[in-house]
């Protein structure tokens, strides 16, 4: 015993030194609140986050524990349980400490060994597997990011059962890229999805680059260096399912607009698919259309938001009749919110209801099929309707239109290769079947806004409304139609008209003059096209005429092409 010395000048007991207990950081809050394990060691106290939640009426402040009984639901026990299960690993650690405290009590009051004992550290590596790292990594995650890596790591741990070495296998052999092609080898062929088929590759690359973020825990801990963990390798999988994704024809949106539900949820639901479609937005950027559109000069429409998803501008013009129905004259702006799961849900009725069972073929290669042999699945249309789909019609409508894939781009705030990617299957056949139904059925047509303004009567108001220059000109071209015959004499009247009164003609080869030639459409729509040719032929004159070179050159300089396009008429 005299070989024992006292390293201290007073009597130290561990228990004593180094004590905790469990606080909430809001005992008094009516919601689930973080519990905290309060450390006091040296003479100071460290609050250590737990990783689990609780509701103050259901924690027990004097046994540190989460109520589980008969008197709580069981959603509630499965809750508290799992606090009490976390509570009961730290104490567990805390535990160890004291006893590591006990054989070298210098450390009491250092801080990274209350770390490394509680975070499971450098001083306890040896004596976890790997799958136990992992786990209390995904400890370390906020609620909904742990419940979700827990579930990949399960995959994991399935693997390495399969594999034999479990509790055997160490970081060195994890880190490799060969261990993580085996992995995803062994995915592609036991993860099934709900369906008992074999999972998407989507689902497997998230649950292979969730193991391998996880692995940095590895790198922090000095299981591994960065540069073996920076080594690690692994192919993202690719589905390669044919991107047949089904688009409704003009008749079938036609069909599905006039198609009256008798439930109310059903009407909304519908309602929200159909600005899918005639919007080319998201459904969660559906829900913003409120605030952002508003009706522009010229009574132009006009969307503009930035999209949710990836903080896309899109400022464009409010384009089919339907969503302007749908979004101003249904709802005042105002359209009721409808989730992308109750939609899906829902929709694939409605439209069976609404009558839309054209057949639709899906091919798609199951990954680990080594085949090579595609699956093909043929069902009626409307099994396959989901809310991508709304999208995937819009885009195809432009695209029957003639709409560039830039164009389509803008307006439904995809990228372009995303939209040739998604419209291939819109072929010739579909686009020639839309310019039949123009012509045989064109009340089965999705029409744009300006095709029906452009057959409204123009009411009085709009005449008084023309003040620019271009509005005057159409005006006074219109008067004299009534009584002059020949469009030469016309034109004549029109140039001496311009030059008197010293009108601008720049407007003529501008963006606004498109905006603004919608609006004369409707207000001239029996003779605009004759309007527009005294115009351009007055435009021509004018052109031609001896002006100041000034006044000639603005002409030149806004008309380019219209000029010559004029002469022949």
């Amino acid at each position: 015993m005299d070989e024992i010395k006292n390293k201290f000048e007073e009597q130290v007991f561990v228990v004593e030194a180094v004590k905790f207990h469990f606080n909430l950081r809001t005992p008094k809050s009516n919601k689930p609140t973080p519990i905290f394990m309060v450390v006091r060691m040296g003479g100071k106290q460290y609050k250590i986050p737990t990783g689990v939640k609780v509701l103050p009426n259901h924690w027990n402040r004097k046994m540190g524990v989460a109520y589980v009984g008969n008197r709580l639901s069981t959603l509630d026990n499965s809750n508290n349980l799992i606090v009490n299960r976390r509570l009961d690993v730290l104490i567990e650690r805390f535990s160890e400490l004291l006893q590591y405290l006990c054989t070298t009590p210098e450390h009491i009051g250092n801080i990274e060994i209350l770390k490394n004992y509680l975070y499971m550290g450098r001083s306890k590596k040896a004596e976890l597997s790997v799958i136990q790292h992992f786990t209390n990594w995904c400890w370390e995650r906020n609620d909904s990011t742990r419940d979700n890596y827990l579930v990949q790591v399960k995959w994991l741990e399935r693997f390495l059962e399969a594999r034999g070495d479990k509790d055997s296998i160490t970081f060195a052999t994890v880190a490799t890229s060969k261990f993580f092609r085996e992995f995803q080898a062994w995915l592609s062929e036991s993860m099934k999805n709900k369906d008992g088929k074999n999972a998407k590759p989507e689902s497997i690359n998230k649950t292979v680059s969730t193991i391998y973020t996880l692995l940095k825990g590895a790198v922090e801990k000095d299981f591994i260096s960065k540069s073996t963990y920076m080594d690690v390798t692994v192919k993202k999988l690719v589905d390669k399912s044919d991107v047949n994704i089904p688009f409704l024809y003009n008749s079938e949106v036609m069909q599905l607009f006039r198609y009256e539900c008798k439930d109310k949820t059903d009407a909304i639901v519908k309602d929200v698919f159909l600005l899918e479609c005639t919007t080319g937005q998201r459904i969660s950027d559906i829900k913003e259309l409120a605030g952002n559109v508003q009706e522009g000069e010229n009574g132009l429409l006009i969307l503009d938001l930035v999209t949710k998803k990836e903080s896309t501008r899109v400022r464009v013009r409010l384009l089919f009749d339907i969503a302007r129905k749908i979004l101003i004259d249904k709802y005042n702006y105002k359209v009721p919110s409808v989730s992308d799961v109750q939609l899906n849900k829902r929709i694939k009725e409605i439209a069976h209801q609404a009558g839309l069972t054209r057949p639709w073929k899906k091919t798609r290669h199951e990954v680990g099929d080594s085949t090579g042999k595609p699956t093909e699945i043929e069902k009626p249309l409307y099994q396959f309707i989901t809310t991508h789909v709304g999208r995937h019609t819009f885009d195809c409508l432009l695209k029957m239109r003639g709409y560039s894939y830039e164009d389509i781009a803008r307006y439904a705030g995809h990228n372009v290769d995303m939209v040739k990617r998604y419209t291939d299957n819109c072929t010739d056949v579909d686009i020639d079947n839309y310019e039949l139904t123009k012509i045989n059925n064109p009340e089965n047509i999705v029409k744009l806004i300006s095709e029906v303004d452009v057959n409204k009567k123009p009411s009085s108001t709009h005449t008084n409304t023309l003040k620019s220059d271009m509005g005057k000109i159409f005006q006074f071209i219109s008067d004299q139609i009534d009584s002059l015959v020949d469009i030469e004499q016309i034109s004549a009247e029109t140039v001496t008209y311009i030059k008197e009164n010293n009108l601008d003609l720049k407007w003529i080869n501008s963006p606004s003059y498109k905006i603004y030639q919608s609006k004369l459409k409707k207000m001239y729509a029996d003779n605009y096209e004759q309007i527009h040719a005294v115009l351009l032929t007055a435009v021509a004159m004018i052109a031609k005429a001896d002006y100041d070179s000034d006044f000639k050159e603005r002409l030149v300089a806004n008309f380019g092409g219209i000029i010559d396009k004029a002469k022949k008429i």
